[in-house]
């Protein structure tokens, strides 16, 4: 990543292995640079913000920090890194003790769009790759030998996952395939593991949810048949914006069987879950929290332990026509005084089934 410091471009240079002993994967985002009496660059490598796993230790790196006046480095080889295969430096695997994996994805559905990663991870290490766009085939280099959970990510959505083990100076190959999505009556926003096309993500990894530029935060009423994707909030705070009330329409025939509403929630703080009411017949069991154990959002960040809350909607709280369902968070947890503090959850996408 780059930053501006007194005129002069900072660029973050790295071997292809310098996240291996870091976690939470390939999404991650931290305070990396903050902007007011002086200018700070930080690299996080084992921050407890958001933290979604345990910690991995060992070797980190090798990195350097280049300085440039315009451009980032046209890549990583012109930091000549090679020099560390030789050192013997306790807890450094060298080239020759690697593996590699490759492979192709089967998307018959079309469920991935152009931003699709394929993840590596293990209690030891992680490692990730994007697939070109355009392709279905990956390539992953410089992975330790053992055996992986492999990943591929629609944006930041997980969508298929397998085992796959590196060997010592080897190729694996391991195919996988993404299954359609489930059909729905109705869906708010895209499963992507983001909130992005709600209201305020645009904004959100460069403003505090206080800053004055952002759309007001306030209890919100949305029609799945008239509202705007924008118009649905990206994240529901207790005491700020809750309740969020989406209203809908039923046939006689869709209001005769139970219902399941499913809610993407791509990052909760403060203990908190999503909890509704439906017509005023029916209240949910309340279920337990996924909340990662910081605070998030006012930092910029949208991801932690992504999770669906899944919903089942008996027949009688239904009735044909209109319909709505009242969301509120739940949470044992006392809000601090720090509006934006309290317990919320972020959005990924919202469907009945």
């Amino acid at each position: 990543m780059g930053h501006v410091i007194l005129g002069t471009i900072v660029w973050n240079d790295q071997d292809a292995t310098l996240y291996e002993v870091i976690r939470s994967g390939p999404f991650f985002r931290d305070i990396n640079n903050k902007v007011a009496t002086a200018n700070e660059l930080t690299f996080y490598m084992n921050s407890d913000h958001t933290r979604t796993e345990d910690y991995r230790y060992g070797f980190h790196g090798p990195y350097v920090l280049a300085f440039t006046d315009s451009a980032p480095l046209a890549s990583a080889s012109i930091a000549d890194f090679s020099f560390f295969q030789g050192l013997g430096l306790k807890g450094f695997v060298d080239n020759t003790a690697r593996g590699t994996v490759k492979g192709a994805i089967s998307d018959t559905n079309n469920v991935l769009t152009n931003a699709t990663i394929v993840s590596f991870s293990n209690s030891e290490a992680q490692y990730w790759t994007s697939v070109a766009q355009g392709s279905k085939s990956f390539t992953a280099t410089s992975l330790k030998p053992g055996t992986y959970t492999m990943t591929v990510y629609k944006k930041q959505l997980p969508v298929a996952t397998t085992q796959v083990t590196v060997s010592t100076g080897a190729t694996s190959t391991q195919n996988i395939q993404i299954k359609p999505f489930e059909k729905a009556l109705w869906t708010i926003g895209e499963w992507d593991g983001t909130p992005d096309g709600f209201m305020n993500a645009d904004k959100i990894h460069d403003m505090h949810p206080s800053d004055t530029r952002m759309t007001s935060w306030k209890p919100t009423t949305y029609s799945v048949s008239s509202s705007k994707v924008n118009e649905f909030p990206m994240a529901l705070f207790r005491g700020v914006n809750s309740p969020l009330t989406i209203t809908f329409s039923l046939t006689k025939e869709q209001a005769t069987t139970s219902r399941v509403l499913r809610i993407g929630v791509t990052l909760a703080q403060m203990s908190a879950r999503p909890v509704i009411a439906v017509n005023n017949r029916w209240t949910s069991p309340t279920p337990a929290t996924k909340a990662v154990a910081t605070r998030g959002i006012t930092r910029g960040v949208t991801m932690g332990n992504y999770f669906v809350y899944e919903f089942i909607i008996p027949t009688k709280a239904l009735t044909t026509g209109k319909n709505n369902i009242v969301v509120t968070i739940a949470s044992g947890v006392t809000d601090a005084p720090q509006t934006f503090l309290h317990a919320c959850v972020v959005f990924d996408a919202v469907e009945l089934i």
